[in-house]
């Protein structure tokens, strides 16, 4: 049997559950706001375990006795007048439960969750239907029951979830407080799970949040463009930047896959560009939230103009990302001469040279994320543009692999397996004659990578 305790610093009862054999295993520092609260564990052997003995209550003065209802709200009165002359209450407790229903009116998702007078948010009960799980109904719950609660003042959420529902909370954000192993049996239970809404706070001094940036160089334009920036928040976030160009180790320790990977605290994991908004939330201690892009695709091909991707005509390249700017295309530019290519890939174009997609590639030997690597392997880095109207991608993938024929006898790609980030989506690569080769990453709250394959 497990024994559980949670106290406050200025309950000054710490010391006296570690006397008594508890063992600190968990500490929140900023609930309640400029305090700290603590969770404690002590395993019972079993029936007989020796206490240490005490003089001042002797059983002749004082006598324990089961107490009543009445008797458990006295002393939880008595208790509550106490913790509020330290950390007062805005306001009583009031409930926060939601449910997801489907166009049938069927429940597939629910939240018992409350308030608390010290505006945070208590997530008591978290279920999705598991027919629902992975599909972003428990992100999208969770996010609407957050946005509710930071509306109401709250600036902290708390619940507490075994080995399988860690990992959902975790890539929304929470942190983990405490860690009881064997409870229930076999099982790991992480109590204290908790998420900051505003600004991070530990006993009344505000940190920055940590920024760690992963990024391939300038192989896409927008890399650049995310990198300057970065550097105009280096007065509110805390910034690292890593370039992984030659640190296959590193990129196959991120599981980096894209373009660029952005790590909030060391925890949670983003993968799209980077814009003001999101920085903003950030600097303001607010975990942004990240959904992945789905949109229709098309699977009518066409074909227009296709022509090689060389030095001259890399800016039109550039238009993929929506806004380039000088300085991004001259150093996408750089990057890809560092290559020692003449062709990069190939371009669709329609009748007035505007961009309709494209294909773009590398030599697998140059590339660093954890992929297979031969001399005789091309790996392609992006397809780009179509929508749910037109196939445009498959035209500038078929040049691209008429080309490599000549010095490579198989090429591979990664893609989403539902999104069209990095690429995709899989059904685009399987339709083209590309082999599956099964899923090199998985991140359940954003994407599902596969690596695929061609012989050429």
């Amino acid at each position: 049997m497990i024994v559980n305790a949670y106290t406050f610093d200025f309950q000054e009862a710490r010391h006296f559950f570690e006397r008594r054999g508890y063992e600190l295993i968990g500490t929140v520092k900023g609930w309640p706001k400029g305090h700290e609260s603590y969770t404690l564990i002590k395993h019972l052997i079993g029936p007989g375990e020796d206490f240490p003995a005490t003089t001042a209550f002797a059983p002749a003065v004082f006598e324990i006795k089961s107490g009543s209802e009445e008797d458990g709200e006295f002393i939880a009165d008595r208790l509550e007048a106490y913790n509020c002359t330290f950390a007062p209450r805005s306001h009583g407790y009031f409930d926060l439960d939601k449910k997801v229903v489907d166009r049938a009116g069927r429940m597939i998702a629910g939240c018992v969750a409350g308030i608390s007078g010290w505006d945070t948010l208590h997530i008591d009960v978290f279920w999705v239907d598991k027919p629902f799980r992975d599909r972003g109904v428990g992100s999208y719950l969770l996010g609407e029951i957050e946005r509710e609660a930071k509306a109401k003042g709250d600036y902290l959420s708390s619940t507490a979830g075994t080995d399988s529902q860690v990992v959902f909370f975790k890539q929304q954000g929470y942190t983990i407080g405490a860690v009881l192993k064997d409870s229930p049996r076999w099982c790991t239970m992480y109590k204290n799970l908790y998420k900051h809404f505003g600004r991070l706070v530990f006993v009344g001094v505000t940190h920055m949040m940590k920024i760690d940036f992963y990024y391939y160089s300038i192989q896409c334009p927008l890399n650049e463009t995310m990198v300057q920036l970065l550097n105009k928040y280096r007065d509110k976030l805390e910034i690292h930047f890593h370039d992984i160009s030659q640190e296959s180790a590193l990129a196959k320790e991120m599981g980096m896959f894209y373009p660029t990977l952005t790590i909030l605290n060391g925890q949670r994991r983003y993968y799209s560009p980077l814009r003001s908004s999101f920085l903003e939330q950030a600097a303001s201690g607010i975990y942004p939230d990240e959904r992945p892009y789905l949109p229709m695709l098309s699977s009518n091909t066409v074909t227009k103009q296709i022509v090689p991707l060389t030095n001259e005509n890399i800016c039109l390249a550039c238009d993929c990302c929506g806004f380039p700017t000088d300085t991004s295309c001259a150093e996408k530019e750089r990057f890809l001469r560092s290559c020692g290519q003449e062709i990069y890939g190939f371009l669709h174009a329609d009748e007035r040279g505007n961009l309709l997609g494209g294909a773009e590639y590398l030599p697998s030997m140059l590339v660093p994320y954890d992929i297979p690597h031969s001399e005789d392997a091309a790996f392609i880095t992006c397809v780009y543009l179509s929508d749910a109207e037109y196939d445009y991608k498959s035209a500038p993938i078929k040049a691209l692999e008429q080309y490599l024929r000549k010095t490579y006898a198989r090429v591979f790609a990664v893609t989403d397996e539902k999104g069209v980030f990095p690429n995709g989506d899989l059904a685009f690569f399987t339709r083209n004659g590309y082999r599956d080769n099964g899923v090199v990453f998985e991140d359940q709250a954003y994407c599902k990578l596969h690596l695929v394959s061609k012989e050429l």
